[in-house]
């Protein structure tokens, strides 16, 4: 039996971690072949299958390896320099690369195991929204607004035949989720952005039902 999904990474050493008990990455200081390189401090990500499995433990509140996101059927690890995705997985997905005009993260390494997908992506360069939304002035914020809403509209432009996520499988909701929303139709975007407290910032200290956790996607709408 597989582990529950937010136990899919487990510390082994200071510097290295179990994955989803199968594989084994390491953080060194010198590599031939590596996932990537981290460059606030020069030491490198190396993945690899282990004779056997070595013991593990649950990840330290203060570790350097944190779990940012946690849901019913997928979850988010930050490693410094990249994530680690791991979704449930329903059926087989195909993948399409399209003209964009804004920056996403670089795919490093992808493999499924236990009916779940283990995808590792590099961290695209600056903030992120939520780590940024507190400093900003209400010109900087409306800008930022303007360029997620910009977005939006362009990948309501990519179409298909068949209802079906952007991964070509199906368009799942209760609440349709940032990664497999089709946009079907597109009024769907502003809607979600209306009611899914799911795109809500999460906040240390601040109480879930607060306005101003919501107040970037209440701009977007």
């Amino acid at each position: 039996m597989p582990d529950e999904l937010g136990d899919c990474v487990k510390q082994i050493s200071q510097h290295s971690w179990l994955i989803n008990n199968k594989l084994v990455l390491e953080q060194t200081t010198s590599a031939g072949y590596y996932l990537w390189k981290n460059d606030d401090d020069g030491s490198y990500y190396v993945l690899s299958t282990p004779l056997s499995i070595p013991e593990a433990y649950p990840l330290p509140p203060d570790g350097h390896v944190q779990c940012v996101r946690l849901a019913n059927d997928s979850a988010v690890w930050s490693f410094g320099g990249a994530f680690l995705k791991v979704r449930c997985r329903t059926q087989d997905a195909k993948t399409t690369e399209e003209h964009k005009t804004f920056n996403i993260p670089k795919v490093l390494y992808h493999t499924q195991a236990d009916d779940r997908t283990f995808l590792f992506l590099s961290r695209v360069p600056g903030e992120t929204l939520d780590q940024a939304w507190k400093t900003m002035s209400d010109d900087d914020k409306q800008y930022y607004v303007q360029k997620v809403a910009s977005v939006c509209k362009e990948l309501s432009l990519w179409t298909s035949p068949v209802i079906e996520g952007v991964d070509g499988g199906h368009l799942l909701d209760t609440w349709v989720t940032a990664e497999m929303a089709g946009y079907v139709p597109p009024a769907w975007v502003r809607t979600k952005f209306t009611v899914s407290w799911g795109l809500n910032f999460e906040w240390p200290g601040v109480k879930t039902g607060s306005q101003s956790l919501r107040e970037w996607r209440e701009r977007v709408r």
